[in-house]
């Protein structure tokens, strides 16, 4: 209230207090200024509900999906003008959230990538527990508290690259942009400029389409001597790695799905990725805002067709095995040599790969056994079983009498083993272990 003109300058607006003798207002430690019903306790409005432009710690950028009502940060018109700007900062897509803002109503400007319960994957650098601005410029800024200068220090812009601008590359639809290359814009493999001539010029506003159709349940026809072979072509796929995910992420509630199946089971599906704090998130409509970081970010798998993953890429690892697309109908067999079945002098069969021999395969190495361990150890040490529970016992007493097969023909006999190989593969194609390339002949 300005005392001389008796005017009120600002107000919390609240109508529900019971009597104005009961009230009070108070500044808490965490920054927030709380009004207060003395008699009864209750809050009956706090600054953290209607932020400004600045977010602290235990503030809560939040959106009500039944109301619609949503807590944002708002930017001031100048750095000198507390007045409401052009720009805002709030949550969106909350199937799987993500951080915007926008400018006007309307015009998204930077986006932070989902959020998986720890961090948004699209800012690689961001930390927890510092505080956050929205400048009028339209850039969130992260500060820390400099103990020596006791002020705060710009730690960090969420829009430090063009990059960073939300669909930089023509609405960033099927293209990838990365602040490290020049041009900054490039078409996602299997994609080609829609206006060459733009494009060329840096004119990115028209974005990529795809060079060629995916084959989804299409036919190959391969004709063997006077026969004729109908198998069926699987698209497949292209590792991006180092990216912030595409917007408009669809979320698949299991977090043990296939992935890479539930993409190809759906001819719309252009591309997945996964998170351990999200789990499968796939991607049916454009390929938008998509940007390449030097650290940090998801691996995002592109689908292409098969005749892209033909040609040869010269930065592909020769030494890496392609398990995501079958190219022609050859049999892979990985055959294990050992004397003891007489295999390693046999001529291996083409796209035959044929592993070291090792007199000892499937046996445990004798490092593992308890004579080992008690000639080895420095300290006296007296193993007992009678003190362990049942469960423990019959497992240690499992591992002892298991009996471990000795060739993957033998392991493919058993149900068992088939599904642990079958686990290990999947978890080595998850956690993208190996690169992939085309097998050819």
């Amino acid at each position: 209230m300005d005392a001389r003109n008796n005017e009120i300058l600002w107000s919390t607006n609240v109508s529900n207090i019971a009597s104005p003798n009961t009230t009070s207002a108070q500044l808490l430690t965490t920054g927030n200024l709380v009004l207060q019903d003395n008699a009864t306790g209750t809050i009956l409005w706090q600054s953290f509900q209607h932020p400004t432009d600045t977010f602290l710690q235990s503030m809560k950028i939040s959106a009500n999906r039944i109301s619609g009502k949503k807590v944002k940060l708002t930017s001031w018109r100048t750095p000198h003008d507390p007045s409401t700007g052009d720009f805002s900062v709030s949550l969106e897509r909350l199937s799987i959230p993500e951080a915007f803002i926008w400018r006007g109503k309307s015009q998204p400007h930077w986006r932070s990538g989902p959020w998986n319960g720890q961090i948004f994957l699209g800012i690689p650098e961001m930390t927890a527990n510092l505080m956050f601005a929205l400048g009028a410029e339209g850039n969130l800024n992260e500060y820390y508290w400099d103990y020596s200068k006791k002020q705060w220090s710009m730690m960090l812009s969420a829009i430090n690259t063009e990059c960073g601008v939300y669909g930089k590359c023509g609405c960033g639809v099927f293209a990838s942009c990365d602040p490290k290359t020049s041009p900054i814009c490039t078409c996602l493999r299997g994609y080609v400029p829609r206006n060459v001539e733009e494009w060329n010029k840096q004119n990115w506003s028209s974005g990529c389409v795809r060079k060629t159709p995916v084959q989804c349940e299409s036919e190959k026809v391969i004709k063997n001597n006077s026969s004729v072979e109908s198998v069926a072509v699987e698209d497949g796929f292209v590792k991006l790695q180092n990216t912030k995910v595409p917007d408009y992420a669809e979320w698949l509630s299991s977090i043990d799905f296939d992935c890479r199946t539930a993409c190809l089971g759906n001819c719309s599906c252009k591309a997945y990725a996964y998170d351990v704090g999200i789990g499968c998130m796939l991607w049916s409509g454009n390929l938008i805002d998509i940007q390449r970081f030097s650290m940090g970010g998801t691996d995002l798998y592109i689908r292409v067709p098969s005749s892209e993953l033909e040609q040869v890429d010269g930065a592909t690892k020769h030494t890496s095995l392609n398990v995501e697309n079958n190219l022609q109908p050859v049999k892979v067999l990985l055959r294990m040599s050992d004397k003891s079945i007489a295999l390693e002098h046999e001529e291996p069969e083409p796209n035959t790969f044929v592993l070291p021999p090792r007199r000892n395969r499937g046996m445990p190495s004798d490092r593992y056994s308890l004579e080992h361990i008690f000639r080895n150890s420095r300290y006296p040490i007296r193993v007992a079983r009678e003190g362990i529970e049942i469960v423990a016992k019959a497992f240690s007493t499992t591992l002892l009498t298991k009996d471990i097969p000795r060739t993957v023909l033998e392991a493919n006999e058993k149900a068992e083993w088939r599904k642990a190989m079958n686990t290990e593969m999947k978890a080595l194609e998850k956690n993208g272990t190996w690169e992939k390339c085309i097998l050819y002949r």
